[in-house]
Order: C-alpha cells, then sequence, then structure tokens
C-alpha cells in the first residue's frame, strides 16, 4: 500500500479538492468524537485549510492512482483557528506548526498520513525547526502519540451558537537534520 502513494506539493490549484476531501475526512473520521452540529459548525465558520498554506510551498498532497488521498503540511503563520482558540495556540519561538492532516477515509490507517509526516516533520528539520507543534482533533490524538507527540493542554475552538471543537495542543522534538546543523 505505501509504494502506492505519491507525496507532491500542493498547490493554488488543489484547494477546492482537498477542501472536499478534508470535510468528507472530518465528517466520516470525526464522527465517532464530535457530533454533526460541532463538525458543521467548524467547517462553515473555520474551514480545513487556508489559502496562504498552500502558497508556501511546505503543504503536501498524497495521492493513489492519481486521486487526492491525504495531505498536510506545516507552517510559522499562525492558523485560522488560533483566533477562536480558548488557549494561546500559536507556535512558540523556533517551532513550526503541522497544519491540515487529512486522510480520505477509504485510506485511513493504511499508511497516508504517516508518510504525509514524516516529509513534513523531515522539512522543518531540515529548515531548521526543532520542535513540531500541532492541534489534534479528538479522533487523531491516538496516532499522534504513536508518532512520539506529547500531549499538552486541551484547547476549545470556539465556534457559534456555543459550539467548539475541543482539541489538543501536542509538541514532539525533532533531530536536526545534517544539512541544517552545518
Amino acid at each position: 500500500m505505501f509504494d502506492s502513494i505519491t507525496i507532491r506539493l500542493a498547490g493554488p490549484a488543489d484547494a477546492q479538492a482537498l477542501r472536499a476531501m478534508q470535510a468528507t475526512s472530518l465528517r466520516v473520521l470525526g464522527a465517532a468524537v464530535y457530533s454533526r452540529r460541532v463538525i458543521e459548525a467548524y467547517l462553515s465558520e473555520v474551514a480545513t485549510l487556508d489559502d496562504p498554506l498552500l502558497r508556501d510551498g511546505r503543504y503536501r498532497v498524497a495521492t493513489a492512482d492519481g486521486a487526492i488521498v491525504g495531505c498536510g503540511g506545516w507552517s510559522t503563520r499562525p492558523a485560522g483557528y488560533d483566533a477562536i482558540a480558548s488557549a494561546a495556540a500559536h507556535a512558540s519561538a523556533g517551532a513550526g506548526t503541522v497544519r491540515a492532516v487529512y486522510v480520505r477515509p477509504d485510506w485511513a490507517r493504511r499508511g497516508v498520513a504517516r508518510r504525509i509526516m514524516a516529509v513534513a516533520e523531515a522539512d522543518m528539520a531540515a529548515n531548521g525547526i526543532s520542535r513540531a507543534e500541532l492541534m489534534s482533533t479528538l479522533s487523531g490524538l491516538a496516532f499522534y502519540q504513536r508518532l512520539g507527540y506529547a500531549p499538552g493542554g486541551s484547547v476549545a475552538l470556539r465556534l457559534r451558537g456555543g459550539l467548539a471543537l475541543q482539541v489538543v495542543e501536542m509538541r514532539k522534538d525533532l533531530v536536526a537534520s545534517p544539512a541544517a546543523a552545518a
């Protein structure tokens, strides 16, 4: 399964297809831990992907047989959800923020997100980033823990109507690449 996945840089032309896949992923994979109302509120108020992230050159698309099966990347810019977080959700100095990691539901648990994360972490380390930070959905918490991310505090992403999407702050120290250390 791993060999059939190709990872490439995403660009603005991918935006519509990525957002559709991400919305499906959150609706299906997040349904076990979030209510339909919370998921739909999040999708309409915050969205899953901001356009500057696609222009940064650090966001990847995973494809299999030409179809998008996953995506994710990183940034040093604040995430769009920072403004609605109940705690200080922005990355600390020297950290990169893992952003918008999603997998198409029929490709879940087949190594797609693991491969995307490996590429993102290697890219962060090669760019001198010493720590990766992220906000994990409750449905992704165990996955990130298996990758070595330590959970921090719980954060409520406040939505209209008194709703909130609960996420967990997570951190992982990265091993610097030889190129970054030189």
